[in-house]
């Protein structure tokens, strides 16, 4: 056979290959064949197959080669430093130590460590998913594929042209072969981290260790989308600990009627004055001064963390808004004069600990519905700080105008991230690199956003979820409101950076204060309601009935007779608290040491039942 001959049967093979993927693709991943077929009907062509030295080369338009050297070769390296690929982690491998802890309640945190000490020998070392930052012609999936015997994949690829490229080169029937694939192929923003959410949901006992490779420098922006899925998909964020808490505090406060639980559900015309809200980060207290003299020409709003700084100029705020459930850290944010926060107004959130709301003055006190709907059309927050949560709040009770100044979201050049009167303020500097990291460290790890006054600023991909959650909450703000960001740290989308002194403050009118705090304490206490409704009781009822249904659950089929009850009570909050038990602790019950695993599920799954009875009690 001549070269001339070799190289026709060399591109026969080929295009049998890309034949064989197309039927495969209609067989299994129609959707994503229809996106091919609509690239190849614009008959476009800006990247190109060629045989160059005895292999196929990827060249774009200009003439750039992809991979300089045979992708064969490319793919044999790749498999070799398979040991040394990089990896997220979704779930925690070592003892929770530093986590959210609730006086005499059940901690989440505490659970996964009862698995982490039972499995604490049994670590894997392989990659049960794995990510394919881009393909480029894809030579190395199969060969990675080989090596690694992952049960899912993810292939991300932005760019349809490539990808369609790679049909010719790579057999992803043969990928596909005992594994699961999930396809993100040029997709927008918001689709790509939709797709990158459904393989993280798909099987999350497998979200012990997932590597990634990374096909080529134009690929390395992709693992900012994969952190940031990683993050706002993380189970530890916001776990069944937290709804259970809110909602036993939640009953407590309305059936003792301590306070009012306001009503979230409804925009109210309660704050028409310009509001100056205030958070405790390294701006507050470089620019206090100035918030000392003109206080009078806002509405004050603070996050409690503000107190011992306004305490230090004798500012004595309007409203304080207060949403950590924990005692410790919020029983020492109070420790101040009472004159600071006895006679202000305080919104609180519903699962605030109990020896800390003996603090407030019941008569000045509200509470916010926390991330469950526990009363009849209360409504409730979501979202990750004071920051989000008391600018959604401030919006929904009808604030026009809002200066922000204290909710920096990120870390200064001297490593501050909160007003320095606080302890553990300050940090030492070192950006994330998950190429050269393993794993994902959301608390520690610093990654660069755009900056309010600064092009960027440094910040925790933790703090970048509060970031996402402004913008979301500020993108449904109507038009005739205005936000101001006098901070120097993150940018908030769909607010307006100032800087203080590009204004004239002195044309501000005062404000009386004294019949604003009456206006406003009467409208909050009309949008606000204190007893049980007959909804509300008829609720508790069916709550305790199935309760008991789950008590009679015996811990052989404890997952199926519960799922048995979710599809007759899809309302059912206890069911849906439950859900989020084991959507966390069956990614570590289900180990090698199934019987000790499932004994332990069965004992959390009694604790959590018997918190539910005791929070549904009237």
């Amino acid at each position: 056979m001549n070269k001339n001959q070799e190289l026709e049967a060399l591109y026969d093979t080929v295009a049998q290959l890309y034949f064989k993927n197309i039927q495969f693709l209609t067989k299994h991943y129609p959707a994503l064949l229809q996106k091919i077929k609509a690239f190849e009907s614009l008959k476009r062509e800006n990247y190109f197959l060629e045989f160059i030295d005895n292999h196929f080369e990827l060249v774009d338009s200009k003439g750039k080669h992809y991979y300089r050297c045979n992708p064969f070769f490319d793919a044999l390296h790749r498999c070799k430093n398979i040991d040394q690929k990089p990896s997220f982690n979704l779930l925690k491998t070592s003892e929770i130590k530093k986590a959210v802890c609730y006086r005499n309640s059940i901690n989440a945190f505490e659970y996964i460590n009862e698995y982490l000490q039972l499995f604490q020998e049994q670590k894997s070392n392989g990659f049960e998913k794995f990510v394919f930052l881009g393909t480029l012609l894809g030579v190395h999936l199969n060969d990675l594929a080989n090596v690694l015997h992952s049960n899912v994949y993810l292939i991300l690829e932005q760019n349809i042209e490539i990808f369609r490229l790679s049909l010719f080169l790579t057999d992803y029937e043969a990928l596909n072969c005992g594994a699961t694939l999930f396809f993100c192929i040029n997709e927008d923003e918001n689709s790509l981290n939709d797709s990158i959410k459904q393989f993280l949901k798909y099987k999350t006992e497998y979200n012990h260790r997932i590597g990634f490779e990374v096909s080529h420098e134009n690929s390395l922006g992709l693992i900012d989308a994969v952190t940031k899925a990683c993050i706002d998909h993380d189970p530890y964020n916001y776990p069944f600990s937290e709804y259970l808490i809110s909602l036993k505090r939640a009953f407590f406060y309305k059936q003792h009627s301590l306070f009012g639980i306001l009503n979230c559900k409804k925009s109210h015309q309660v704050l028409n004055a310009p509001i100056l809200f205030l958070g405790a980060g390294p701006s507050l207290a470089s620019n206090i001064e100035w918030v000392y003299l003109h206080q009078d020409a806002f509405i004050i709003v603070c996050a409690a963390a503000c107190l011992r700084r306004l305490e230090l100029l004798d500012i004595v705020p309007d409203i304080i808004l207060s949403v950590d459930g924990q005692y410790k850290q919020v029983i020492r944010q109070f420790d101040v004069n009472e004159k600071y926060y006895h006679h202000s107004l305080i919104v609180a959130s519903t699962k605030t600990d109990l020896d800390v709301a003996q603090k407030f003055n019941p008569q000045n006190s509200f509470y916010m519905p926390d991330n469950l709907e526990v009363f009849e059309n209360t409504g409730y927050f979501t979202g990750v700080t004071v920051g989000d949560v008391g600018l959604d709040f401030l919006l929904r009770f009808g604030a026009k105008e809002i200066y922000m100044l204290g909710f920096d979201a990120s870390v200064s050049k001297t490593g501050k991230t909160h007003d320095g009167i606080y302890k553990n303020s300050t940090v030492a500097l070192q950006e994330s690199n998950v190429l050269q990291n393993s794993g994902l460290k959301t608390k520690t790890d610093l990654i660069k956003v755009k900056g309010n006054f600064e092009d960027e600023v440094h910040t925790f991909m933790q703090y970048k979820q509060m970031i996402d959650s402004i913008a979301q909450i500020t993108a449904q703000k109507s038009s005739d409101v205005t936000i101001y960001n006098l901070s120097n740290g993150a940018y908030f989308y769909h607010t307006i950076p100032l800087k203080k002194e590009s204004m004239v403050w002195d044309s501000f009118h005062f404000l009386n204060k004294a019949d604003l705090h009456k206006r406003v304490k009467a409208q909050l206490i009309e949008q606000s309601s204190k007893n049980l409704t007959q909804r509300d009781i008829n609720d508790i009822k069916q709550e305790q009935k199935i309760i008991k249904k789950l008590q009679r659950i015996g811990s052989s089929k404890t997952t199926q007779e519960f799922l048995k009850l979710q599809r007759t009570y899809k309302n059912s909050l206890s069911l849906q608290i439950l859900e989020k038990f084991f959507n966390l602790i069956t990614p570590y019950s289900r180990g090698k040491n199934r019987v000790k695993a499932e004994e332990l599920e069965y004992f959390q799954y009694r604790e959590v039942v018997k918190e539910l009875e005791t929070s549904y009690q009237l």
